[in-house]
């Protein structure tokens, strides 16, 4: 009951070589996990089933509902970053490069850390499904491979495979072969997050709403 379907194959991805999966829907209803044809014709099946597994996890771990809530905090972060630096900016020019300068920070260092940090919890989810850690390992290195990806190459959202691949072994030995204590640990932590990112927002609306200027 966890997702609406799984696309698996579709001719919009027939003629892309790209091994590529994605998890879409707000809402369980509407969820849906995709995944290309090249995907399918580069992994063995256990591997696909890991891959399909870290796409649960982002599922299970409410991260699409975290992105929207990230989506929300991007007005708090530059208005009261806007706040603080009022004192320095004095025409409507330099307020708009400032806004436009503070979502770029945004991006990087807010939402990339928390995007970075669900790849993570997604590998660790789809490598505790599988019961086997080396299999999810094995599925993002011939991802890489298939995608002609570098080994080390990270971007905004997604950590290096070699950062991943260590991040799993390193959880899988710290807690002696069971993961689902590293699970519970992110379920904690993300909540954590997840309230103290619904505070700011209540305290922002509620300071700019209804105190005076």
């Amino acid at each position: 009951g966890v997702f609406k379907q799984i696309v698996a194959g579709d001719r919009l991805t027939a003629e892309r070589k790209v091994a590529n999966a994605a998890v879409s829907g707000l809402f369980r209803r509407q969820r849906v996990v995709f995944l290309t044809d090249h995907l399918l014709k580069t992994l063995t099946p256990g591997e696909t089933l890991a891959v399909v597994a870290h796409e649960i996890g982002h599922a299970k771990f409410k991260h699409l509902v975290f992105n929207f809530l990230l989506a929300l905090m991007t007005g708090v972060f530059v208005l009261w970053s806007l706040v603080l630096i009022s004192p320095y900016v004095e025409s409507q020019e330099e307020i708009g490069l400032a806004v436009v300068a503070l979502q770029l920070c945004y991006v990087v260092l807010v939402f990339g850390t928390f995007a970075r940090r669900f790849e993570r919890q997604a590998d660790l989810y789809g490598a505790h499904m599988v019961g086997d850690p080396g299999l999810m390992a094995s599925a993002l290195l011939n991802l890489a491979r298939a995608n002609h990806v570098s080994m080390t190459k990270s971007s905004i959202t997604h950590p290096s495979i070699k950062s991943r691949i260590a991040g799993l072994s390193k959880a899988f030995h710290k807690r002696g072969g069971d993961l689902a204590g590293a699970l519970a640990k992110a379920r904690w932590g993300n909540r954590a997050a997840a309230a103290a990112m619904i505070l700011a927002l209540a305290v922002t609306v509620f300071l700019f709403e209804y105190l005076p200027a």
